[in-house]
């Protein structure tokens, strides 16, 4: 085995194959550092720290926390599936009731601890932030070690921070994304195989998501840990083998009720995001770069300077692995932002690879102010959560606060809170809200739609129908909500027809 320094230690001028050698010996990341106490501190501080930038970037919107338990606002992504999981917890083997939450039904690890340690429900909704700042942690570890510099880690923490798990994981109650990236970045970056078991173990039956990650983790694994550099296909066999070995439990029970129909769920969604993307290749695109907007930057760099002509095995495996991670990710669900992490090891790939560039080489304070330009740019840019045709601006922590205290600031709040006035039979206000909506932004043609529907609920017809027309002549042709719309005016159409007085007929002449 020819020997395999990190960038930091290397002397010699590299030749282009080599500007990005990133592959330590197998042992750079399990030994332990000098001071392990004074690592893990500082990995933690770095963690916090990348934690509190990226709270402030990327907020939960904090209003919706406050309806946790109201019905009528129970669609809100941000407190759907919390909603489902507190069932859960109470009988873990109970069907799941809510069909857009039914996918959590194998998602087993969480809600059995909580199941049968009687966790408090509310301490249970912090475990997604645990895992937070495990990740960030993570990360720090697994840069620093690779670069040996820990402006590099906290930078490259914070970056990983700013892609969409991270705003999933602590917007969305009782999602646990953070958990499932965690285990792709030890897959790709830990040597150890006991690590490699545990990850496969137990991510399995946090997020299916981990699975469809791995052939990107593997690849990135083989390449970070010189394995193919070597021509080391043992070490990557077992590699596999151990990982199919920790998915085996989770496979035996979950294949075999996809298969005789009892798990039909599983099958429809997998088929269902795949006719939905298939037919929306803009919310894709839209989905893909906000899920990791620039960091697609650094996962190009890392295949571009880790794929070789002269190393056709390490090219094919890297690129086989990462491109079918990427094809999983924009098929298996309606929510491509959300799913693009799946790709996280590669953009801490290409960090490190970053890193290893020659230009700063001589030049460290030169790298940190690249990266750090990098990631400035990557948190002030505006970001959405895509899923479906459905866009859902991200704000900052400030706004969020703003919302909680003045949630008649946000239209898409005053939106919520005017449906759900509507369900119950508040059509004050639901028109109230409806209006507010609308003053906020004329544009929101949702909100205009809704508030037509609560015109023509009081009676005004002739207005009502006035608005419907005026938001069908300005929604785009693939608007998801133009059917309902023309629904809607169809009603009130029929409404103004009963309301019509009937022809006066004259009477016809007679012959005298």
């Amino acid at each position: 085995m020819s020997e395999l320094r990190s960038v930091a230690e290397s002397s010699e001028t590299p030749t282009p194959s080599d500007v990005s050698s990133i592959a330590p010996p197998d042992a750079a990341l399990a030994a332990p550092p000098r001071s392990p106490l004074r690592h893990a501190l500082t990995l933690l501080a770095i963690a916090v720290g990348a934690f509190a930038v990226c709270l402030f970037f990327h907020a939960p919107n904090l209003v919706y926390w406050s309806h946790l338990h109201d019905p009528l606002l129970a669609h809100r992504p941000e407190i759907n599936r919390a909603i489902s999981t507190e069932v859960q917890i109470e009988d873990p083997f109970a069907p799941v009731e809510n069909p857009s939450n039914r996918v959590i039904r194998w998602r087993l690890l969480f809600p059995l601890i909580a199941h049968y340690t009687h966790m408090p429900f509310t301490l249970y909704l912090t475990l997604p932030y645990v895992g937070a700042l495990l990740l960030l942690a993570m990360v720090a570890h697994v840069v620093q070690a690779h670069v040996r510099r820990w402006s590099a880690a906290a930078l490259a923490a914070v970056l990983v921070g700013s892609l969409s798990w991270f705003a999933v994981g602590t917007g969305w109650l009782a999602y646990f994304d953070a958990w499932y990236v965690l285990g792709l970045v030890v897959v790709a970056f830990v040597p150890s195989r006991f690590a490699l078991c545990v990850a496969a173990l137990g991510c399995v039956w946090i997020d299916e998501r981990f699975v469809f990650g791995l052939p990107g983790a593997m690849a990135v694994r083989a390449v970070c840990l010189g394995r193919v550099d070597d021509n080391r296909w043992r070490p990557i066999l077992l590699d596999a083998a151990v990982v199919i070995a920790g998915l085996l439990p989770h496979l035996a029970l979950r294949l075999p009720a996809m298969i005789t129909g009892h798990d039909a769920q599983s099958v429809s969604i997998f088929e269902g995001g795949l006719r939905g993307e298939l037919q929306r290749p803009g919310d894709v695109a839209a989905g893909a770069w906000n899920g990791l907007a620039l960091a697609w930057g650094l996962i190009a760099l890392f295949l571009g300077l880790r794929s070789d002509r002269r190393r056709l095995a390490r090219t094919a495996l890297l690129w086989i692995g990462l491109v079918t991670t990427l094809v999983f990710s924009l098929v298996i669900s309606g929510d491509p932002s959300r799913t693009v992490s799946m790709l996280t090891p590669a953009v801490v790939a290409g960090v490190i690879v970053a890193c290893g560039i020659r230009l700063w080489r001589d030049a460290p304070r030169r790298l940190a102010v690249v990266l750090g330009l990098i990631v400035v740019t990557q948190l002030l840019l505006p970001t959405k959560h895509v899923f479906g045709s459905r866009r859902v601006p991200i704000v900052m922590l400030p706004t969020a606060i703003g919302h909680y205290w003045r949630p008649d600031r946000d239209p898409v709040i005053c939106n919520d809170l005017g449906v759900a006035a509507l369900r119950r039979g508040d059509l004050a206000t639901a028109a109230t809200e409806f209006d507010r909506a609308v003053a906020i932004d004329p544009s929101d043609l949702t909100a205009v739609a809704n508030r037509a529907v609560v015109r023509a609920e009081q009676g005004d017809l002739q207005t009502a129908l006035r608005e419907i027309d005026d938001v069908l002549r300005r929604a785009p042709p693939d608007w998801p909500h133009a059917a309902e719309v023309r629904a809607a005016r169809r009603q009130i159409d029929a409404q103004l027809i009963e309301q019509r007085p009937p022809p006066r007929v004259s009477s016809p002449r007679l012959p005298n």
